[in-house]
């Protein structure tokens, strides 16, 4: 008879975590389940710790393959022995919660027409501590769901399930995607069901060095980004929505901003030609450029910050109008960070080396109080370390 459930997990020289996530499928509340492990070609000690498994536990079944052939072929592998009506999905450094699959059952009888669910994320670190947890206003439904994937994935691989079935429709992962094959699958299994999101931290994700969450971001970004495109070219053929248009720009964008941040400018200028593409007119307007370069280089080493704006706007960008402004405006906020850190950690000095090129590139700042009250102390610590005191 088959299971009710069977949970896919592929695996690569993960032996570190690889017995907290085993466990924590093994120990579920929930017990008529298959456990599918695909060893993608590991070198280390993966394979034997798996057979202690499968030797204890008679729901673990482990394949193995020759070489490392990549998460989605390794799914897709695991997928295609799956007995299971449901499908649930587990990374091999990532934690279940006990409840988790009695939790996912009865959203799925819930509402048949749901086929593909995830839940609130939460994440934890190297050694297994909750550092962030995201619940509401996340969205739970399937209509905001349906209209802010094309924006954002909000259902990462590791803690997602859908039905056997809805895979076995939209034929599974795409191979040819060495990163966000998840997204790719999650669009296009979102075209033939509802989609929901559990209220509630069912999974914990694991970050640590070698996730690969924190590696390769180009790659990641420009998979998303040509996801996003497929979809779009199925959805809507030639003529997409403005919103859909605005997404894939600014993925292309991001693209471009991160391969530059990793010296990878021919990767770079062909993403932003992507971009341009779809809009030609992002560098006049320059909105799309500046909200992204925001937030990546606040994700970036102090000391970076400034050598990046100047590597993309030096190698990158146009020299328009806009792109000077966005370039200024940026140089000014980053410099101007600083005046406020040093700042409050009372090193006016330092406050003082960053004030001149903020206020140089945005003068504008010199209108704010709180940098006249900065200016104000650097001025006074100035005068008492460089001006001869009085003779009384």
């Amino acid at each position: 008879m088959s299971p009710k459930v069977s949970v896919i997990l592929s695996v690569y020289n993960g032996r570190p975590y690889l017995k907290f996530a085993m466990n924590s499928i093994l120990e579920q509340s929930f017990t008529d389940f298959e456990l599918i492990v695909v060893d993608d070609g590991s070198t280390d000690d993966t394979l034997k710790e798996l057979k202690k498994f499968s030797e204890q536990d008679r729901r673990v079944q482990v394949l193995k393959n020759k070489k490392n052939r990549g998460i989605p072929y390794s799914k897709n592998r695991g997928l295609s022995v799956a007995n299971g009506e449901l499908v649930v999905c587990h990374d091999a450094d990532d934690i279940s919660y006990p409840h988790r699959l009695s939790a996912i059952i009865d959203r799925f009888d819930l509402d048949p027409g749901v086929g593909l669910v995830s839940a609130f994320p939460q994440y934890i670190n190297e050694n297994g501590e909750v550092y962030r947890e995201i619940s509401f206003p996340f969205p739970t439904d399937n209509v905001e769901l349906q209209d802010g994937l094309p924006d954002r994935n909000y259902l990462s691989d590791g803690g997602v399930a859908f039905r056997n079935s809805i895979y076995s429709i939209v034929g599974g992962y795409d191979p040819n995607l060495k990163y966000s094959h998840d997204y790719d699958l999650w669009l296009r299994m979102a075209e033939v069901c509802k989609v929901a999101v559990i209220p509630d931290h069912l999974y914990q994700y694991r970050k640590h060095s070698n996730a690969v969450s924190n590696r390769f971001r180009y790659l990641q970004m420009k998979y998303k980004a040509i996801a996003l495109e497929k979809a779009i070219q199925r959805r809507c053929g030639s003529q997409p929505p403005d919103n859909y248009i605005t997404y894939l720009t600014r993925d292309y964008v991001k693209t471009a901003v991160f391969s530059a941040s990793e010296g990878n400018f021919s990767e770079a200028k062909w993403a932003l030609d992507r971009a341009l593409h779809h809009d030609p007119h992002i560098l006049e307007d320059g909105e799309i450029v500046r909200e992204v370069l925001d937030r990546v280089i606040d994700t970036m080493p102090e000391f970076s910050r400034t050598r990046l704006l100047d590597n993309i706007f030096g190698e990158l960008f146009d020299d328009t109008r806009s792109m000077r402004q966005i370039y200024r405006v940026l140089t000014s906020k980053i410099h101007m960070k600083q005046v406020y850190l040093s700042s409050d950690e009372g090193d006016y000095g330092k406050a003082g080396k960053h004030l001149i090129p903020g206020l140089r590139n945005n003068p504008a700042w010199i209108l704010n109080r709180g940098v006249l009250s900065i200016l104000l102390k650097i001025v006074i610590d100035w005068s008492k370390r460089f001006l001869p005191k009085p003779n009384y």
